[in-house]
């Protein structure tokens, strides 16, 4: 179930970013979608690799990488060799910073390579901080910043946040202040949301709602919240992040729509613990296991199908509307299936070997115990 939940926040991101008549929506299905990846990376963390840092970054990176170098590669033709590009993103003006390469390669987070000192991570402490630093550096996947920023977060989930229960609600409360502080002194949704001590909330978040769960288990709540159907669950989480969203919406401007971001983040952790036991049928399951394999390359893709679209349709329009996306959104479809079949799916069968070994490893361990 939770794969179809990253199918729907990869294209809210879509939409938002193509259509250009959502303001907020992006963010706030990110939001949504680092709670999620902060509980369930707690959880092999904590279950299958048992913090286990050279077989958990293997296959984060056999997940991650590979498929990001294909788009990377289609991106780089794109801007390139493509007319217009620039005009299509920002990101896409070949004005190469230092550290652009490697940050573009690697998918590092631009603050860790500013060429500016105000740019570091602790520049939300100063008077002046530029929030554009993670987001409008020279970047061709211009999506990724926020898989540069979830990378360093699964660094300090193994680190630190995902140890126990006391490093998650320490590491949630650190965050918390952070996110007092820049509301009360800056109210910059930018500030709660770009940087990496932004995510730490919601990772922080995810991992508190981990351990929650398993203080519960076995009991009569556990039990009531296992057995919900699957598909009304889904309708009613959807519904809400709209309707929170649309709340947000209408009080942009007002200093109450940061409460509407925050209660977003609620609603990704109880959506997240309710999912995480649904059954599905087989055909829900499969169907579930293809949504989730394409949220990833989707949301990669999504700049390069917009550019499609905007070259079919016309350059003398404008590069965001409906029509954009819609067109836009095929596109992006299409190029991720291709990834899915020819990149994701073989590796597959590494990343599930990595697993085994790391399966063998803990019984082995277990049984010497």
């Amino acid at each position: 179930m939770l794969g179809i939940l990253r199918f729907f926040l990869a294209s809210c991101v879509i939409l938002f970013h193509l259509s250009g008549q959502a303001p907020g929506l992006g963010q706030f299905s990110v939001n949504f979608f680092y709670v999620l990846s902060g509980f369930l990376m707690t959880l092999v963390l904590q279950q299958q690799y048992q913090f286990d840092w050279l077989r958990f970054s293997l296959n984060r990176f056999l997940r991650l990488y590979p498929t990001y170098f294909f788009f990377l590669t289609i991106g780089a033709l794109v801007i390139f060799f493509g007319p217009d590009a620039t005009k299509f993103h920002p990101c896409w003006t070949k004005n190469f910073l230092s550290g652009d390469v490697l940050g573009n390669i690697l998918i590092f987070p631009w603050a860790f390579l500013s060429d500016h000192a105000v740019s570091s991570p602790l520049a939300a402490f100063t008077d002046h901080y530029p929030a554009h630093v993670d987001g409008m550096r020279f970047r061709i996947v211009t999506s990724s910043w926020s898989v540069a920023v979830e990378i360093v977060c699964y660094f300090l989930l193994w680190l630190f946040v995902a140890r126990n229960r006391l490093c998650a609600a320490l590491s949630f409360i650190v965050a918390a202040a952070y996110h007092f502080y820049v509301v009360t002194h800056f109210g910059s949704l930018e500030m709660t949301y770009f940087p990496i001590f932004a995510a730490l909330l919601p990772f922080s978040c995810g991992a508190c709602g981990y351990f929650l769960l398993k203080e519960i288990e076995g009991s009569n709540l556990y039990s009531f919240i296992s057995s919900q159907n699957p598909g009304f669950i889904f309708l009613v989480a959807v519904t809400l992040f709209l309707l929170n969203w649309w709340g947000f919406y209408l009080f942009l401007g007002n200093s109450w729509y940061f409460t509407f971001y925050y209660i977003n983040t609620g609603l990704a952790l109880l959506v997240t613990m309710i999912f995480i036991n649904c059954s599905l049928s087989k055909k829900g399951a499969r169907m579930a296991q293809l949504l989730g394999d394409l949220s990833y390359p989707i949301f990669l893709s999504q700049y390069f199908g917009g550019y499609l679209a905007w070259m079919v349709l016309g350059r003398e329009q404008a590069p965001r509307g409906w029509f954009i996306f819609i067109l836009g959104y095929i596109f992006s479809l299409g190029l991720s299936l291709i990834a899915v079949r020819c990149i994701d799916r073989p590796l597959t069968i590494l990343r599930d070997q990595v697993r085994k070994n790391q399966l063998k490893q803990a019984t082995r361990q277990s049984l010497a115990a």
